[in-house]
């Protein structure tokens, strides 16, 4: 539940939370700005990152929304137009998770070579149409079956008028599955922990004192990002034979091409780096070998 108003110290004029939520949502959009910051290398070139580059968009309209209901609620009722925003924002980013996860996993399935310089301009056009259907999908279900009504309930014996919000179960059961498992193979993931293992103890601590988190903002860039990596990881693991260690991967965060050693069992030694110039040789015809 979201509270759209409490009594306050005075029971005439109950305290408006709008405000509240416009300074969480910011702070959102600030740490969305913050992961593009990161990301903006290779973000255009998966179906991930287009997903984020529209997730931030929406994200940026859900603040100029409360931003309108904060500025006119003199002229507009702010209980109907606050819960009509955050119940729908909150059941879209709730539905969103999963059919990402699903399509971002086919997508690093068929990408070629998982290498971004082979991403072609019909993929980026597939790309556009699949996350434009996504978000008409998930508004499309949200519009016709969210409830937006605000409801009165009493809490230690005052009256607080709330609002019904979704969290996303999705986000949730990632991050804690995530986190037992880059745990248990630590030392195989050990550059995937360095980057979000602070972010999956934070997602982990939430659950543990059961802090729930609305999802539109649990749904985040970050986590975006987190699952991209998770995924490039994998596939690289399992198309390590097609990829090679020289590839540009479509992740700006975790240097993945330096398991490519460990997926065939040897070490970067003497003969790991004669193991990349064959590599090198054989896979790039057209460029006059050298020494490196």
């Amino acid at each position: 539940m979201a509270v759209i108003w409490s009594p306050g110290i005075n029971e005439d004029f109950p305290h408006d939370e709008t405000l509240q939520y416009l300074l969480i949502l910011c702070s959102k959009v600030a740490l969305n700005t913050l992961v593009l910051s990161f990301w903006r290398h290779s973000i255009l070139r998966s179906l991930l990152g287009l997903c984020s580059i529209s997730m931030y968009v929406a994200d940026m309209l859900l603040v100029s929304a409360v931003t309108s209901a904060w500025l006119f609620k003199e002229h507009l009722p702010t209980s109907t137009s606050m819960c009509f925003i955050l119940a729908h924002g909150s059941a879209v980013y709730a539905l969103l998770p999963l059919p990402i996860l699903i399509a971002g996993a086919l997508d690093y399935a068929s990408y070629p070579y998982l290498d971004v310089n082979s991403s072609s301009q019909r993929r980026a056009v597939s790309y556009c149409i699949v996350v434009v259907l996504m978000w008409t999908l998930a508004c499309g279900y949200t519009y016709n079956y969210t409830d937006t009504q605000p409801m009165e309930i009493y809490k230690d014996n005052v009256r607080v008028l709330v609002c019904r919000v979704h969290g996303s179960s999705v986000v949730f059961q990632f991050s804690m599955q995530l986190s037992i498992a880059v745990v248990l193979i630590l030392l195989l993931t050990l550059g995937f922990a360095l980057n979000w293992m602070p972010y999956l103890l934070m997602c982990l601590v939430c659950a543990l004192v059961g802090f729930v988190v609305p999802a539109y903002a649990s749904v985040n860039l970050l986590w975006m990002a987190c699952t991209n990596s998770v995924l490039v990881g994998i596939a690289f693991w399992f198309r390590s034979d097609g990829s090679g260690p020289l590839g540009k991967f479509p992740d700006d965060t975790c240097l993945w091409n330096i398991y490519w050693h460990l997926s065939k069992g040897t070490s970067p030694t003497v003969d790991a780096n004669l193991t990349t110039r064959l590599y090198i040789t054989v896979h790039k015809p057209a460029m006059t070998f050298r020494e490196i």
